[in-house]
């Protein structure tokens, strides 16, 4: 074989016994891959020049401590080089070694690309850039072209061997280059990847969330709009998941979660379903099989029965409860936005029947739904328009008929319904939060009513006034409560404020120091409806409460039953230990009164002495009469 350029000015470029051992060296470049193949064509790398390398190698680096020593000094100045060696726990001495026997060991294969590809991770994972490293890789090359250039004389031989030695540095550099760049673009997208998912799930149970949920439900309506066939939606509401974490702790409610989420998946495998986790405590399930209403109801009961077992939390069982409202697709809606108002909608209708529990959103419950709609919208005008008014009740001593207090309960004026009373229209202010202005404007209202009573020679009794759930938890109760009393220049001692048990038992320890705070302002305390909410005895003597009003449940009857009159001697006889006072509400007959008397309660409020009237009746009525 004759070498290209073998001669030159009559002079021959490589003597002839070295020449043939350089041929007798075995050398390879088998099974490469297509672009490997296609950059070996590029650099023009040939099977001589991998034959040259190893023969340079066996005949010139016979002494390879000495220069990979010299070579150790080099990459000692290479602070970042030295730290990725480090870093990824290799010596420097055996990654030059390494490096250096795949340029003189006579083969580029898949162990080349390997180490190639080898290097390009060690440098993305330490952010060394491509350009660094290939400028260490030249200065490895100048390093080992000074060796040769010292162990051979032949100018013309050395050259070949730095030409070849330059086509590997070229290829390595290219293919740990290209690497680098795959590497970079693969983590891309896995970043990519990483964001999308993050974007479309929750962290503590890897479900998909809200977002991904309306994308799904959206991408179904399309779906099953052409196909002509149903779907369902089911939220589940978690019930009390605050109550859990308060208990115990936020961890055991993470693994409460995520031991529910388990439990639902497996109801969900059986049916081509969707879990989501689309808030705090609500899961959202978008089963796409085209169900019956039976089926249907079969799914909900399915999903109620997981609650059957207790989770074990700390070494405690807890068992865990849930309400599900149901829309299906096309009948209660066409798009995600009316799907998932309208689930939301069952969901309130299960959460009413109690726990464990499953609605059907349905055509009545849309009714009902516009027709809350419509009354919350009647009810901002009537706060814009001053359409609210307010009735007053006598409060009565039986023993002398005398006045002791008046109670102010408010109508609604409606211009075309007439006065509307608080039946129609207060659940829907307490859902809509409106009833916190109403509140104010009855506050302020009765106080200044009760104040222009005082000033025009009535007597001075207080005015009872309905605080609302949504008022009592309110952060401003006590400053508007403050400015009522300084807007009518009413005194503190001459208003009464009526709870009911249910709005102090949602928060026990905030509702006594709340109560307390009241009581400091001179204001007295009705517990209103006393005996049908929650209220337990044990605690009920430490609440600052001036007077129980007992509900008229318990007065209905009470002249021909024998034990609503025990009941309601008791609450008489406790009521005079705890040294609270006590009204019976609801007082509509003689006989009635006979019998609350005869348990020794002696202020009633009832339709015997007056239903609730206007303000002028009841100045008429009882103001101007001398009754007080």
């Amino acid at each position: 074989m004759k070498l290209d350029g073998e001669r030159k000015r009559g002079h021959w470029t490589m003597k002839a016994e070295w020449l043939q051992e350089i041929e007798q060296q075995i050398a390879t470049m088998t099974d490469l891959e297509e672009h490997l193949r296609l950059q070996v064509d590029l650099f023009g790398i040939k099977i001589f020049d991998l034959k040259l390398l190893k023969w340079a190698n066996e005949r010139i680096f016979d002494q390879a401590d000495a220069w990979i020593d010299e070579l150790l000094q080099y990459t000692r100045r290479m602070p970042k080089l030295r730290r990725m060696l480090q870093a990824n726990k290799e010596e420097p001495e055996a990654f030059l070694r390494k490096q250096i026997a795949f340029l003189f060991n006579g083969r580029i294969d898949d162990r080349f690309l390997d180490n190639c590809q080898q290097v390009a991770v060690i440098c993305y994972r330490y952010k060394i850039r491509p350009s660094y490293y290939n400028a260490c890789l030249h200065g490895l090359e100048q390093k080992l072209c000074d060796m040769i250039r010292e162990k051979l004389t032949d100018k013309m031989l050395v050259e070949k061997i730095f030409a070849s030695l330059n086509k590997l540095v070229s290829l390595e550099q290219q293919v740990m280059l290209i690497a680098f760049e795959k590497m970079g673009k693969f983590n891309q997208k896995k970043k990519e990847r990483s964001m999308r998912f993050k974007a479309y799930h929750e962290p503590l149970t890897g479900l998909p969330n809200s977002r991904m949920a309306q994308d799904t439900i959206d991408l179904t309506v399309t779906r099953c709009a052409a196909m002509k066939r149903s779907f369902s939606v089911y939220k589940l509401n978690i019930y009390r998941l605050k109550m859990l974490n308060q208990t115990f702790d936020r961890k055991c409610g993470d693994f409460f979660l995520q031991s529910f989420a388990s439990r639902i998946r497996e109801v969900t495998k059986l049916r081509d379903a969707m879990l989501c986790r689309i808030n705090s405590d609500e899961f959202l399930i978008i089963c796409q099989d085209a169900m019956n209403f039976g089926e249907q109801k079969e799914f909900a009961e399915q999903l109620i029965q997981t609650s059957d077992k207790p989770y074990v939390i700390n070494g405690k069982k807890i068992y865990g409860s849930f309400n599900i409202g149901i829309a299906v697709y096309p009948s209660h809606g066409g798009s995600s936005s009316q799907l998932l108002l309208h689930a939301d909608a069952a969901l309130n209708e299960a959460k009413k029947k109690g726990r464990n529990k499953y609605y059907f959103y349905s055509e009545a419950l849309h009714r009902q739904i516009v027709q809350k709609m419509m009354v919350e919208s009647e009810l901002q005008n009537a706060l814009l328009n001053q359409q609210f008014i307010l009735f007053f009740q006598p409060q009565m001593r039986s023993s002398d008929q005398k006045l002791i207090g008046v109670e102010a309960l408010v109508r609604w004026a409606h211009p075309e319904k007439g006065v509307i009373p608080p039946g129609g229209f207060i659940a829907i202010a307490e859902e809509s939060g409106l009833i916190r202005d109403i509140g104010q404007w009855v506050l302020q209202t009765a106080c200044c009513q009760m104040k222009r009573w005082q000033e025009n020679g009535g007597p001075k009794i207080p005015i009872s006034v309905n605080l609302s759930m949504n008022q009592f938890h309110d952060e401003d109760l006590l400053k508007n409560i403050t400015t009522a009393l300084d807007v009518s220049g009413l005194d503190p001692r001459y208003l009464d404020l009526e709870i009911t048990e249910s709005t102090m038992a949602k928060d026990i320890e905030r509702s006594k120091n709340m109560l307390n705070e009241i009581r400091k302002m001179g204001i007295s305390v009705s517990l209103d409806d006393f005996g049908t909410g929650y209220s337990s005895l044990s605690y009920l003597k430490n609440l600052p409460i001036n007077r129980l009003k007992i509900d008229r449940s318990f007065v209905s009857d009470i002249d021909h039953n024998v034990r609503d009159r025990a009941i309601v001697a008791a609450i008489v006889a406790m009521a005079e230990h705890l040294w609270i006072d006590v009204l019976a509400e609801g007082i509509e007959t003689s006989a009635q009164l006979r019998a609350v008397a005869d348990c020794r309660c002696d202020a009633i409020q009832g339709y015997l002495y007056s239903k609730p009237v206007g303000g002028n009746d009841f100045e008429a009525s009882f103001l101007r009469k001398g009754r007080h």
